[in-house]
């Protein structure tokens, strides 16, 4: 549901979902916090600045309930750069806001902020640096590197990072969000990564803490 704060923007946000989800234990996306999932919540987060969203997985029966457009890898068995080839694939916009389905303090202020960064010119992917890690699973791609993602794939090239290499980055760091009005703590709970149960439980305490 679209609201007046956050204006939809040419951006369809790509939520991965399906992952092996090894050292969780279970499927992250159906993970619940309160009343709703994990995808739910970043599907809610996300859905006021993308004009569109869709889910990348292949058991697509599970995902039905959101009501979303469902798609699935075309070259199988390929790990996540095989779900960017997809829904990229899947584009009827310019710009992809792709989120894995490990991070649950997405909010749509984080989508918006990391949007803005595609205004510089020519770019074709907005990566965050955080505490020193990559994101190239919470990250903006233009759709005209579909064509480079395919010959990866087609070149037996599987890492997310291969895909980075000759294309436009622009890598946002803690200082980018701070200029932009954030603080530092903000940005860090915000690009918290849960793999863990440990980390669930950490991700439920501090969303407790803010209500």
């Amino acid at each position: 549901m679209k609201t007046n704060d956050f204006p939809a923007y040419d951006l369809t946000a790509l939520i991965l979902a399906g992952g092996a989800s090894s050292r969780m234990g279970t499927n992250k996306a159906f993970l619940q916090i309160g009343s709703e999932s994990i995808i739910e919540r970043i599907d809610r987060a996300v859905s006021p600045v993308a004009s569109r969203v869709n889910i990348v997985a292949n058991e697509k029966e599970k995902y039905q309930f959101l009501g979303r457009k469902v798609v699935s890898d075309h070259y199988v068995k390929q790990g996540p750069l095989a779900g960017l080839e997809a829904g990229l694939s899947s584009l009827e916009t310019q710009w992809a806001f792709v989120a894995a389905c490990d991070m649950p303090l997405v909010s749509t202020r984080l989508a918006e902020t990391m949007y803005s960064f595609t205004s510089k010119r020519d770019v074709d992917v907005v990566l965050p640096v955080i505490s020193g890690k990559h994101h190239p699973l919470f990250a903006l791609y233009h759709q005209r590197i579909l064509p480079k993602v395919r010959n990866c794939l087609e070149q037996g090239e599987r890492r997310m990072f291969d895909v980075l290499k000759d294309v436009s980055v622009v890598e946002v760091d803690e200082s980018s969000f701070i200029k932009s009005g954030w603080t530092e703590e903000d940005v860090l709970r915000s690009f918290f990564n849960m793999n863990h149960p440990e980390d669930f439980e950490k991700a439920k305490q501090w969303l407790a803490d803010q209500k």
